[in-house]
This record gives structure tokens, sequence and C-alpha cells, in this order.
């Protein structure tokens, strides 16, 4: 497994020139880093002039590329695990900072539950689109190499190899990336590092934490989907994903807090541990594919009355139920249609103030303090865990003095997206196959 290196961090400058005298200081087993969401100042996909609805319907059509594609794995099963390609949702609601090689070469990428493959455009390119960030030239980095036919990443992709190891990774909308499947240190910023006891670090800055011989996808063939941003990070359960790549360093564990502002937090290891007397657990089932995170709902309350879900339509057994996967990368929340109606009816009996509209989704309120006035949902899953969601999390404003509902249906599958999960403490134990959540002020961890 990848070694982990912790050093003091002032400056780039200074980690730079300080990087080959450094030595090994123990195996770090956690470290925390800051997500940005794609609508924040901070992103580079931020657009300044867009307005409540424009960031609505926006986020509306980045959740319907991200449902065609699990509709697609998991009723039509039109993509099977034998294409020698990876096939990957349209990502993603958030972006983390990542430095590759030696010297680090610091990018922006998106963060994807919903996918494995790590990757990033590469030079020498031969079509690659425009990002904020330079494009990663391999040749500059000392630590840099291609993955041989006969490693096991290579093997996994089941793409004919001769001498270099070709990826090739489609997406919903049919745009690609492709490349050399390939080798390098990755570096993170470790925010959290100022509360550790770590040898030779008695400052209270930040420390990058590095790991050797992580493997992406060198992408000199892109097309223009990711247009601002350097490329992906999947936090998928599969064997490319960073999170199995760093396997034991972390204990095969991650967690994320996404604050109401649109930033957030991501963990890995002994910091994605929630310390919590309100948490909640549930199983976490794979059903064959080990990227997806697939959970069993049981039940849905509005305020204290519950909607009658049929018994067993989410369990994950179940072959003529309804998959519901937990995806930090889908703003909106989707359920199959027969438990859709059920929530909408329960809404509308609840729900005192005047519709937009015949479909109850809308709702016309004076000030955006009157969302208090409508009651919580709870999502019961499995082993009695029970998942509260405020109507801030569950409602959005699209209009001054307009609000809709961030939950829509379609014929049979469901996701439990990022809008809910705000101010939640999620953490995925991928050694123990369980989901652990607590609520809390994600702005502030």
């Amino acid at each position: 497994m990848s070694n982990a290196i912790v050093i003091p961090f002032h400056d780039l400058t200074f980690f730079l020139s300080s990087l080959f005298c450094l030595s090994l200081v123990g195996s770090i087993t956690g470290f925390r880093l800051d997500l940005i969401h794609r609508d924040s100042p901070g992103s580079p996909l931020h657009d300044p002039n867009a307005s409540s609805y424009d960031l609505f319907r926006q986020a509306t059509l980045r959740s319907i590329s991200r449902l065609q594609h699990f509709n697609s794995v998991f009723v039509e099963k039109s993509f099977s695990s034998k294409l020698k390609m990876i096939v990957t949702p349209i990502p993603s609601e958030y972006l983390m900072k990542v430095g590759i090689g030696t010297p680090a070469r610091e990018l922006q990428f998106l963060v994807d539950t919903g996918s494995d493959i790590v990757w990033t455009q590469c030079l020498p390119c031969t079509s690659c689109f425009n990002q904020t960030s330079p494009t990663f030239d391999p040749t500059k980095s000392s630590t840099y190499r291609k993955i041989g036919c006969s490693e096991p990443l290579c093997k996994y992709l089941q793409m004919p190899c001769t001498n270099d190891c070709q990826y090739l990774a489609a997406y919903a909308d049919k745009t690609y990336t492709k490349g050399i499947l390939s080798s390098d240190t990755f570096t993170f910023q470790d925010i959290s590092a100022n509360t550790k006891n770590i040898p030779s670090i008695k400052t209270g800055a930040d420390a990058l934490t590095s790991f050797e011989g992580i493997g992406f996808g060198c992408g000199d063939n892109n097309s223009k989907t990711f247009s601002a941003t350097d490329g992906l990070v999947g936090l998928g359960g599969g064997p490319m994903s960073l999170i199995s790549q760093l396997g034991n360093s972390i204990n095969k564990t991650f967690s994320y807090c996404l604050a109401p502002s649109g930033s957030g937090k991501l963990s890995f290891g002994s910091d994605a541990l929630i310390s919590s007397s309100y948490i909640k657990s549930t199983p976490i089932f794979r059903l064959g594919d080990p990227t997806y995170y697939i959970l069993y709902l049981q039940e849905i309350s509005v305020g204290l009355n519950r909607i009658g879900i049929p018994s067993g339509f989410f369990d994950p057994n179940n072959p003529n139920g309804s998959k519901l996967v937990i995806d930090s990368g889908t703003p909106m929340n989707v359920l199959a249609q027969v438990v859709y109606d059920l929530l909408i009816q329960a809404l509308r009996e609840a729900i005192k103030h005047p519709a937009t509209n015949d479909s109850g989704l809308c709702y016309k309120m004076e000030t955006l303090g009157d969302l208090a006035e409508i009651p919580n949902m709870t999502f019961h899953f499995y082993g009695g865990a029970d998942w509260i969601v405020f109507p801030e999390n569950s409602f959005v404003e699209v209009f001054e003095g307009v609000v809709c509902l961030t939950t829509w249906s379609v014929a049979s599958f469901s996701i439990f997206g990022s809008n809910v999960q705000r101010n939640m403490n999620v953490n995925y134990d991928l050694e123990n196959e369980k989901l652990s959540f607590a609520p809390a002020q994600c702005n502030k961890i």
C-alpha cells in the first residue's frame, strides 16, 4: 500500500525545496481536506451572474444526467461489467485540490462517489479542453511512471495492452476521456494537521500528506464536458478509486460533511470517524458492483406520519423493488414513482401554504422563515437509522417568495442526493460495509 509522508506546510515553495531532504515520520492514518461546491465563489465553475432559478435549473439538469446513468446500470442493465471501458455518470457537485507529481502540481478535481476512475489531462495532448490550471506534464515529475500491462489496475480495465496500458472512461452524455493509465505521488493539504501530535511538527500550520504510487488516467484525448476543472477523483468502492488505492492506510474509511453555504469537508481514515451521541448506522450493499453505495430505505415520515412504502420495496435483494443509491454528485433527491406519489400526497396534506401549481412541488411563502412551518421528513433506513431532513434541505427558493421541493420521480430507481445530506457528517466504512451519520455544523468542522 502507498506510503504516507507528512511535512509542515508554510508555503508551496518551502515544500518543494525541502521535499527531498525530509524523511518518513510514520504512517499517517487520517487527514482532512476542503470541499468546494461548484457554484461557490471559490470554484472555477462559479457564475456570479446566475440567479437562484438558474442554479436550480442547472442542478436539475445535472441530476437528470446522473439519473440516466444510474438507471442504465440498475434498471436497463445496459452497461455490462465486461465492457472494455469505464462507464460513469457526469460529475459532480464538489471539487477538491490535489497535488500530483514531484514536485507537486496543484490541480482542482471534481469529486464523485459514483465513480472509480481518477484522471487528469496530460501533455502532450491530442485533444484537450481549456482548464484553469496548467495541464499536467508527466515529463516534469520525477516520480511519474506508466502502469504496466501485467499490473492489477491495468488488468481490471480489460483493455487490449501491448506497451502502454490504455484507459477509456465514457460518460452518460457520450463524452469521454482516454489516455494512458499511469502512477505518481498524490499530495493533499491536511487542514486538520494543527490538531495532531505529529513528530517534528510543532507549528499551527497546515501539513501536506503524500501517497506514492497512486494510479490515475493520464488523458491525452478528452472531450469538453469538464471545462474549467482539471479532472476527476472517484470515491466509489471499486479497485481504481482513490479510496480503494489508499486502502489500509486510511482504514478503508472516509467521510464528508456538506455545509449549506456550499462548502464542506472531506476526511479520510481516523479523521473520518464520527464522535457523536446521535450517530446512526445502516449497512452498505454492493450487489456485485463495488462502485455504488446502495442503502435499504424502509419508510419515510412527513412529520410524525409514515407515508406507507410497501414492505421490502427498497430491499436491495428484492429483484422487483427499487434500488436506492446514496450519491454526493446528484444534488436532487429522486424517488421511484410509487414512493414519490405517496410522499407528495403526505406533503400536500401537511403544507398549508398555497401551491403555485397543481403538482404540489412549489409553494408561495412570504419569507424563507416560513420554511419552519413545513414538517421535517425522516428517512427510515434499515437498522433503525433515522435520517431527519429539515425543510431547508428539501426545498429551495427558485424565485422570490417561491420554494420548490428538490425531490422528483422516475419509474423505478431512487437516489439519495447531496442536498438532503447537508449538515450531516456521513461516514463510509468500507471494511465493515457500513454507512454512519450524525447531525453536524459542517462549516465548523
